[in-house]
C-alpha cells in the first residue's frame, strides 16, 4: 500500500509539473522588465516573488528565478495549395499567466511575418484526451501454476518495502520599421523590423520601451535583426486580465524541403525545472520522427509499474507517470555511461491515422439542462456528464461563477483547494461545493454561467475537430530533460516507413505463490516473453518492490532521414537494472545525427555566454539561432521564438 501510494503521490507531483500552465505574478517593481523565454513552445513560467530587480530580454539576475515547467505545442503542416515546394504551417502555443494585464507581454522574433489568431485551451485538452496513453491490466490467478488453488484472501496484510510598466504605446526609433499593428483576441500587437542595414535599431527600441537589456545582449539582438527577422510584440488589452489569455496561433509558409520543424531547447534550458516535460503534437500526412535525437521504443512489460499502480486511486495516471519516469530513468543511466548522449531521445506516445479520431473532438452541451441546476455541486456534476474537459479556460469560467469562498463550517480538507472543477468524479471539490458562500447579494447564476460555458466549449472543441479533419495523421511525442541536458535543438521530419503506435497498453499479471503467500508476478504482453517481478499481496492490496531485469527501453533508433536508413541500437540490462548500450555505437550515432543539421555552436557568443552564466542562472534567452540558421540555409526549419513572462 505504501509503495502504491508513494507512486501515486509521485505521479500527482509530476503531473502538476507537466500540465499546470501557471505563471505567478512577481512582486510589483518600479523597474519592470521582460524576460525572453523560448521558441515554439507553450512557455510556462513561475515567477517567485523576490526583491525587485530589473530583468532583461536575454539575461536575468539570480534574484529573480524563473522556472519553466513544461512545453506544449501543436504543429499543423500541409502542402500549400498555391505555392510549389512549400508547406503551410500552423503553430499553436499554449499560454498561461497569472497576474495583472499591465504586467504581461510577449515578443516573438519570427523568420517571416505570420498571420496571428487566438485559439482555445480546449484544443489542447481534447487532443490530449484522445491521444494520451491508456492502460488495461488484469491480474489472473487462474493462469498460475502455484496460486491457482490458493485462497489469496487468507494471507495477512503485507508490508511494502517582464514587461515594463505601461506608459502608453511604444515609440519607434527612426531605425525601426512598423510593419503591422492591431488586435487579436485579448491582445494588442505590433510587428516591427530593423531598417535595412541598421539592425541595432531593434535593441535600441527594446531599451527605449522598457525592455531592460544588458550590453551582452546587443550582439545577439543585432544578429537576429540583421537576418531580417520580424519582431511581434503582444500585450493584453487594458480591459483584459490574465483569465482572458488564450493560446496563440501563428500561420506562415515555409519551404517543404528538409526538416518540418525545430524546437530550440537550448534556450529553454535557461530556466527549466528539473526533468521538464516536452509534449509535441504534429498533424500532417505521415508520422513524425526526430532527426538529430534518438527515438526510444519502450518495453511495456518493464516500463510500466503494473503491480503497484493497480491499487492506486487514479490507476491510469499512475501507470502513465511510471511509464514516463522509467523512460527518464533509463535515459539518465545511459547519459552517465556516455556523456554525449545527455538524454537526447523522444518517445512516441501515439501515432496513427486521424480517421478514428474524427467526429470525437467536438462537444455539444445541453444548455437547457445546465440552466436547471440550482446548486454549484449539481452544476459541476452535469458538466462532468457532458464531458467538459479540464482546460484552464474552463477553470477561469468556473471560478467566475463559483467563488472559492466558503462558510465557517467548511471541512478542513477544503482549505487547500485550488480548483473547483475536475472532470473526475469524487474529487475534494465535491465535498467543498455545498459550503460555497457568495458575498452580499450575489448568488449562483446558472443561466449566465451556461451562456459563457456553452460558447467556449463548443467553439473550442469545434476548432480541435476542424484541425483533425484536415489532416490524415497525428503524432504525439514526449521528452523529458533537465536544463543541463538541453544542449542541442531537436529537428523533426515526416517518415513514411515508421509503424503506427497505439496508445493502448494491455497486460496480464500472473501471480506465483509459496506457503507464505504471493512471491512474484509474471507480466505478459502480447507477442513478448513473460517478465517476472517480485510481488506481494495482502489486505486486498497488490505490491512490488521492483527488481527489474528487463530494460524499460526496448531499443534506441537512429531515425532514417533522406537517403539514410534507420539504425537500431539494442540495450543490455545488468542485474541491478542498469541499462547499457555500446558506448562506441552511441557516439557514432550521435555524430551521424549531428551532421544532419546545422552546427549548434555560436562561436562569437561563447565568451558572453560564459560571462553571463557567472552572474545569472539563466544565460541567453533569445530564440534559437540554429533553427533560424536552418531557414537561411534553405532547409526549411520553422524558427519562431516565444518570449514570455514579465517581471
Amino acid at each position: 500500500l505504501l509503495v502504491s501510494k508513494q507512486a501515486e503521490a509521485h505521479h500527482h507531483r509530476d503531473t502538476l509539473t507537466a500540465t499546470t500552465m501557471t505563471m505567478a505574478a512577481a512582486t510589483p517593481s518600479t523597474s519592470a522588465a521582460m524576460v525572453w523565454i523560448t521558441a515554439f513552445i507553450a512557455a510556462i513560467v513561475s515567477l517567485q516573488p523576490q526583491a525587485a530587480h530589473a530583468c532583461g530580454g536575454f539575461f536575468c539576475q539570480p534574484q529573480r528565478p524563473i522556472l519553466q515547467a513544461g512545453e506544449r505545442i501543436i504543429f499543423s503542416v500541409k502542402e500549400s495549395a498555391t505555392a510549389a515546394s512549400t508547406n503551410d504551417v500552423s503553430m499553436t502555443v499554449q499560454i498561461a499567466y497569472e497576474g495583472t494585464s499591465e504586467k504581461f507581454g510577449w515578443v516573438l522574433p519570427v523568420p517571416v511575418n505570420p498571420k496571428l489568431s487566438v485559439a482555445s485551451d480546449i484544443v489542447f485538452a481534447q487532443l490530449d484526451e484522445l491521444t494520451k496513453p491508456i492502460f488495461d491490466f488484469t491480474i489472473d490467478p487462474s493462469q498460475s501454476s502455484t496460486c491457482d488453488k490458493v485462497d489469496l484472501n487468507q494471507f495477512p496484510c503485507a508490508g511494502a518495502g517582464g514587461v515594463a510598466e505601461d506608459a502608453g504605446s511604444p515609440q519607434l526609433t527612426p531605425r525601426v520599421v512598423l510593419l503591422d499593428q492591431g488586435s487579436v483576441g485579448p491582445f494588442n500587437y505590433e510587428t516591427i523590423k530593423a531598417e535595412q542595414g541598421k539592425p541595432e535599431g531593434v535593441f535600441d527600441w527594446l531599451v527605449a520601451n522598457g525592455y531592460d537589456q544588458p550590453d551582452e545582449a546587443r550582439p545577439l539582438v543585432n544578429y537576429y535583426a540583421g537576418m531580417d527577422m520580424v519582431f511581434v510584440g503582444l500585450k493584453l488589452k487594458n480591459d483584459k486580465d490574465s483569465g482572458d489569455i488564450q493560446p496563440i496561433t501563428m500561420e506562415y509558409s515555409m519551404p517543404s524541403a528538409g526538416p518540418i520543424a525545430c524546437v530550440p531547447l537550448q534556450i529553454t534550458g535557461i530556466a527549466a525545472v528539473s526533468d521538464m516535460p516536452i509534449e509535441i503534437w504534429v498533424l500532417g500526412p505521415e508520422r513524425v520522427m526526430p532527426i538529430n535525437y534518438f527515438h526510444a521504443t519502450m518495453d511495456s512489460r518493464s516500463a510500466i509499474d503494473w503491480v503497484n499502480c493497480v491499487n492506486a486511486t487514479f490507476p491510469q495516471e499512475c501507470y502513465w507517470q511510471s511509464f514516463r519516469n522509467n523512460f527518464v530513468r533509463v535515459l539518465d543511466s545511459v547519459s552517465v555511461q556516455t556523456s554525449a548522449f545527455q538524454g537526447h531521445a523522444f518517445a512516441t506516445e501515439f501515432a496513427g491515422p486521424t480517421a478514428p479520431l474524427k467526429g470525437k473532438l467536438e462537444l455539444a452541451i445541453d444548455g437547457t439542462v445546465l440552466e436547471q441546476q440550482a446548486t454549484p455541486l449539481a452544476y459541476i456534476q452535469k458538466m462532468r456528464e457532458f464531458g467538459v474537459p479540464n482546460a484552464r479556460v474552463i477553470q477561469t469560467i468556473v471560478e467566475k461563477y463559483i467563488p472559492m469562498t466558503f462558510s465557517d463550517d467548511v471541512p478542513p480538507v477544503c482549505f487547500g483547494l485550488t480548483e473547483i472543477y475536475s472532470i473526475d468524479a469524487g474529487t475534494i471539490a465535491d465535498t467543498c461545493l455545498p459550503f460555497v458562500e457568495y458575498e452580499g447579494s450575489a448568488s449562483f447564476d446558472p443561466k449566465a454561467f451556461t451562456e459563457e460555458l456553452e460558447k467556449e466549449v463548443e467553439s473550442g472543441s469545434a476548432a480541435a475537430e476542424a484541425m483533425v479533419q484536415e489532416h490524415q495523421y497525428l503524432s504525439r511525442l514526449y521528452a523529458q530533460l533537465d536544463a543541463t541536458q538541453m544542449t542541442k535543438d531537436p529537428f523533426f521530419t515526416f517518415s513514411s516507413t515508421e509503424p503506427d503506435v497505439s496508445r493502448l497498453h494491455t497486460a496480464i499479471g500472473v501471480p506465483e505463490c509459496d506457503d507464505s503467500g504471493v512471491t512474484s508476478m509474471t507480466i505478459k504482453i502480447e507477442n513478448r516473453p513473460g517478465y517476472s517481478v517480485p510481488a506481494f499481496f495482502g489486505c486486498g492490496i497488490w505490491g512490488s518492490n521492483g527488481g527489474n531485469t528487463v530494460s524499460p527501453i526496448q531499443e534506441l533508433t537512429i531515425p532514417g532521414y533522406q537517403d539514410e536508413q534507420p539504425r537500431v541500437l539494442s540495450p543490455v540490462a545488468l542485474d541491478d537494472g542498469t541499462v547499457v548500450f555500446s558506448d562506441s555505437d552511441l557516439r557514432d550515432a550521435i555524430l551521424v545525427m549531428d551532421d544532419r543539421v546545422p552546427s549548434q555552436t555560436i562561436p562569437e557568443c561563447e565568451e558572453a555566454c560564459k560571462k553571463s552564466s557567472a552572474v545569472s542562472s539563466f544565460g541567453i534567452v533569445l530564440g534559437s539561432r540554429y533553427c533560424v540558421m536552418a531557414v537561411s540555409s534553405l532547409v526549411g526549419i520553422i524558427g519562431i521564438s516565444v518570449i514570455s513572462a514579465v517581471l
